[in-house]
């Protein structure tokens, strides 16, 4: 047999002091979640912590270093701070930008209905005067020709002839004899008649006596007797006591 040494008290002593100093730096089990890995804390004892932030390892399908490509998310699969998915502010008209430029312009539509006419506008200013027309004529021959005798007269504007026969118009004008207007001596009196001509060969003067007034005018033996321009003398056979009224025609000569 080997040989066999005890130990005394110091020693067995020795021994579980060196013991005890190696189960105290023994490590207790590890508790933690899946996915959890194992790291040291601030005194440097294992711990359960989670797994580290090492990028995607897979999306839809790929693996290894995984970047973003088109058709990864959907407009329901991105939110805004508000918790809203871009697709609820896109349905409901949130999301706007600055305006775009103008498109082309588009081909033009079908012409609409025509509207109710407008009301009409106010009459312009008349224009200035045409120039006269020439005169109508006939085989080279003016086609109208019109001699005015007998105190027509008559004036002609390209084919138009304008006659006027103002001048053999009998003309009445009244006038009044009065009682205070004779001269008794000379039995006359003389009245303003205008329009009267100094020569009495060229019109027709011809006095009567109103009707109230005829009895009168006849008693006293009244008579137009002399004219000068504008003028009509009267001759009385007896001065009447009274006013006489009488119109007076003139009426021109030729």
């Amino acid at each position: 047999m080997p040989d066999e040494k005890a130990l005394g008290f110091s020693g067995l002593q020795h021994l579980w002091t060196k013991i005890s100093e190696k189960l105290a730096k023994k490590q207790d089990t590890i508790t933690g979640t899946q996915g959890q890995v194992v790291g040291f804390d601030a005194q440097g004892r294992p711990v359960a912590q989670a797994a580290p932030d090492t990028g995607v390892v897979s999306f839809n399908g790929r693996k290894g270093a995984v970047v973003p490509t088109a058709d990864d998310y959907g407009a329901s699969d991105i939110k805004f701070a508000d918790g809203q998915t871009f697709q609820q502010k896109y349905d409901a008209g949130q999301l706007t930008g600055p305006a775009g430029r103008d498109g082309l312009p588009g081909k033009d539509g079908a012409p609409g209905a025509p509207g109710t006419p407008g009301e009409d506008g106010a009459p312009g200013a008349t224009g200035p005067a045409g120039s006269p027309g020439s005169p109508a004529t006939i085989n080279g021959v003016n086609a109208l020709t019109i001699s005015a005798t007998g105190g027509i007269s008559g004036s002609q504007s390209g084919g138009t002839y304008t006659i006027d026969g103002s001048s053999i118009r009998p003309k009445a004008v009244k006038v009044t004899l009065t009682a205070a207007g004779w001269n008794s001596s000379a039995k006359t009196q003389s009245v303003t008649v205008t329009g009267v001509l100094a020569d009495e060969t060229k019109q027709l003067i011809m006095p009567m006596p109103a009707v109230a007034s005829q009895n009168a005018y006849a008693a006293a033996g009244i008579a137009c007797t002399a004219q000068a321009a504008n003028s009509l003398t009267f001759k009385c056979q007896t001065v009447p006591t009274e006013n006489i009224t009488v119109y007076v025609a003139v009426q021109g000569v030729a």
